[in-house]
Order: structure tokens, then C-alpha cells, then sequence
């Protein structure tokens, strides 16, 4: 099994790293420079080049991989491919497994957070456990954060595993670099609610999220969004993937930027037109939206501003951002895609710079210490 294989080869890796550096604070970053895209299944994964570097790269028989490791010690993996009949928990067991069989690895437990929740979840679609372990790293052994998941990428056939090996000594310092786990994932990957239409995160409703995926203001990627024809056929998914995280005021058009990536989900070639994304003032559902500006808006892939025709599965993103010579209001604005094809002509994509929070106060923190 190539999840198996490549996790293996990794971990083994680390025995042999040096201890961990120190690390040091960053100021908000706008979108990630580096973008990789699984060429069999389409989950897409994106990081900065001055914090991530590429370990290792391939693609054969519809296994994908993809390893990434920092200055720090941190070690981060995606193994995409068929393998578990699609079944996540079958998978998370699996992963576990090769954790306990690592030469010298000991004192393995699974991980706690202050409000004394077990950091573990079972479910055939979405599966995941954090894990302390003692690895050896040169002539030493210390402690790391081992984070294991596994994601359902076509029900009864693939699976998305997503692995995390970080030492625990600098775990805090850099657990906003983490966030590079958040890959973006296809449609298939995702579950369909009949009734609201909308999309579950590809389990079933009620499951536990990891802390690692919780979603606060700003966070990256969004659940994908469906846009549906006239006729309440399914067209599209648009996921609103990249931006600048943690900017305060909005100072220039930079601090706007948003990345979407739309995938064609329907049965017939997507047509997507840049011009389409408009923003407007007001408050959704209680204000009579007023447009104010066009969106800047070029593919990423191209830099073009022209239309584009997906076929059916095919997707594409695109970086949007507010014109540079047009004032920003200071109630900020919402992000539409307009579009006759679509039902109600028009979804709504994003926010920016209004005013308000998004709840649900601050993530209890893990218990890694022994």
C-alpha cells in the first residue's frame, strides 16, 4: 500500500533529523505562493516556499503523494489513492499500526485537550486521532505530535490520508503553519445534504472535527459552496480557498485578494466568466445589496481574464481581488459571482472587511506535555 510505504519511509526520516530549531513569530501572510494539485484526484494542497519545502513527489498507478517538512522538524503528508474499500476508519486503523511499528518508537498515547476531550474520531467517511509519541531524532529521543487522517475521496474505493509528525518543543510556535493540512478537497469527497442541498464535510452530521480543521474567521479552505442551473441541477462546486489570514484594517487591494477554485460537477461543460464576480454594500438578507465595484479577476493558472469552459470534472482556480482605483468602503463588501445560468443569477462568496466575529470563542488547547 503506497500510504503505508510512504509514511514509513518518512517517519523513518526523522530518526534521523537533528532537534528542532527555534522558531520565530511571522506577520500575517497574504495567499500561498505554492499550490499542488493531486493529478489523479483533485484535492489540491497549498503552503509558502519560505516555510515548506517539497520531500518527495509522485504520481503512479493513481497513488499520489506528497511530503513537505520545515526548518523545525515539522513533517507533513498526503497519500491519495485507491486502498480500504474507501472506508476512513479502516484507514485510521492502518496508520496506526505503522506509528507502533517504528524502530525505537515508544510511550505512544493519544492525545487530550484542557477541557479533557480525547483528540479522536471514527467514522467510515472522516477518521482522524492525534497521537504523542517518543521517536528517536539522532543519539535522543523526544516527544512528537503524530496527527493521522483519513478522508473518503470516492465512497467504497479511495481514501485521502493526511499525516502530521511534529516535535513537540516547538509545537505551539508554529501550529499556524499547520493549517497547510487543510488541503482543498473535490466534490467527490463530500456528502450532500437532500434536504438543504447543501454540502456535509464529508461525514456524517454531528461527527467531531479535529481542531486542526475548525473553521475561524478567516480560515482556509471554506466548505464548497454548489451552484445549481434553473432547472435545480447540480452545476458546480466554488470553494473559496486562499486569502490574506489575520489582516486587520483593509489598507490596499492586496489585503483583498481571495482565491476560488470552481469545479464543474454537473453533467455538461461549465461555462465561468471573470467579469462575473461583483461586489456589493449591505447586509445579505436584510439590505437591498447595492453593486459598488467589479472584482479584479484572472485564472491563476494563466493570468488571463477570459472566459473559461470547464468540462464536466474538470476545475480551475481563480485570484480575485478589489480594483486598485476604486476606494474601499469602510463597511466592507461582499463578494457575489453572477451568472443567467444559474439559479437566482447570482451566489454569494465571501465577505471582506465587515465588521463583526464569527463565534464560537477560542479552541481548547492539547494536552501534549507528559
Amino acid at each position: 500500500m503506497v500510504t503505508r510505504i510512504g509514511l514509513i519511509g518518512i517517519l523513518i526520516l526523522t530518526i534521523f533529523t537533528t532537534l528542532p530549531l527555534p522558531v520565530f513569530a511571522q506577520r500575517a501572510r497574504g495567499p500561498h505562493d505554492m499550490t499542488y494539485t493531486s493529478p489523479s484526484w483533485g484535492y489540491a494542497v497549498r503552503w509558502h516556499a519560505d516555510e515548506w519545502a517539497v520531500d518527495e513527489q509522485t504520481s503512479e498507478d493513481g497513488f499520489d503523494s506528497l511530503w513537505l517538512s520545515d526548518a523545525v522538524g515539522n513533517l507533513v503528508g498526503f497519500d491519495g489513492g485507491p486502498g480500504f474499500g474507501g472506508d476512513a476508519a479502516v484507514c485510521l486503523e492502518d496508520l496506526i499500526g505503522i506509528v507502533e511499528e517504528i524502530p525505537g518508537a515508544s510511550d505512544i498515547e493519544v492525545v487530550f485537550d484542557e477541557a479533557d476531550a480525547m483528540q479522536a474520531s471514527w467514522d467510515p467517511r472522516w477518521s482522524w486521532i492525534i497521537l504523542l509519541a517518543r521517536l528517536p531524532a539522532g543519539d535522543q529521543q523526544i516527544d512528537y505530535v503524530v496527527y493521522l487522517d483519513c478522508r473518503t475521496l470516492a465512497p467504497g474505493a479511495a481514501v485521502l490520508t493526511r499525516m502530521l509528525v511534529a516535535p513537540t518543543a516547538t509545537f505551539e510556535e508554529s501550529v499556524d503553519r499547520v493549517a497547510v493540512l487543510q488541503a482543498v478537497l473535490p466534490r467527490g469527497a463530500y456528502q450532500l445534504e437532500p434536504q438543504s442541498g447543501s454540502l456535509i464535510d464529508g461525514v456524517a452530521p454531528g461527527i467531531e472535527a479535529s481542531l486542526f480543521f475548525d473553521q475561524v474567521c478567516g480560515g482556509f479552505p471554506g466548505r464548497g459552496r454548489l451552484l445549481f442551473g434553473p432547472d435545480g441541477e447540480e452545476r458546480a462546486m466554488l470553494t473559496l480557498v486562499d486569502g490574506p489570514t489575520g489582516a486587520g484594517a483593509i489598507d490596499d487591494s492586496s489585503d483583498t485578494v481571495r482565491v476560488l477554485r470552481i469545479e464543474n460537477s454537473g453533467p455538461t461543460p461549465l461555462s465561468i466568466d471573470p467579469t462575473g464576480f461583483i461586489y456589493a454594500d449591505g447586509i445579505p438578507g436584510i439590505d437591498v445589496m447595492q453593486d459598488v465595484a467589479w472584482a479584479s479577476a484572472v485564472w491563476e493558472d494563466t493570468g488571463e481574464r477570459s472566459v473559461r469552459l470547464l468540462p464536466p470534472g474538470a476545475w480551475a482556480t481563480i485570484q480575485v481581488a478589489w480594483p486598485d482605483d476604486v476606494p474601499f468602503p469602510t463597511s466592507g463588501v461582499v463578494l457575489y459571482y453572477r451568472d443567467d445560468e444559474l439559479s437566482g443569477g447570482e451566489e454569494q462568496v465571501a465577505s471582506i472587511g465587515v465588521a463583526g466575529g464569527c463565534g464560537g470563542g477560542s479552541r481548547p488547547k492539547l494536552r501534549i506535555g507528559r
